[in-house]
């Protein structure tokens, strides 16, 4: 009887790690699409922060053409009254 008792407990620690087991493969069925998510998300940040370069540099060369298209006919128009007025 006593080796009755002892393959009903080996069978119920069988069954008991069955189911941990499909508990922690149920787990973790999503690391790897976790994982490939998580490089696809570093890859788009890196691509961002580049953009975000390049946009910064086009924005500096805008306002520096807006302060020359601005700046210059005034100075200009500035010289022009002096010569005239020098005249």
């Amino acid at each position: 009887m006593d080796d009755k008792n002892q393959d009903v407990n080996v069978i119920e620690l069988l069954m008991d790690i069955q189911q941990r087991l499909a508990k922690v493969e149920a787990n973790t069925s999503g690391v790897n699409d976790t994982a490939r998510k998580t490089e696809e998300a570093y890859q788009l940040s890196k691509q961002n922060e580049q953009d975000i370069k390049d946009l910064k540099k086009n924005s500096q060369w805008w306002s520096r053409t807006m302060y020359v298209a601005i700046i210059l006919p005034l100075i200009l128009f500035v010289i022009e009254q002096l010569l005239t007025h020098l005249n």
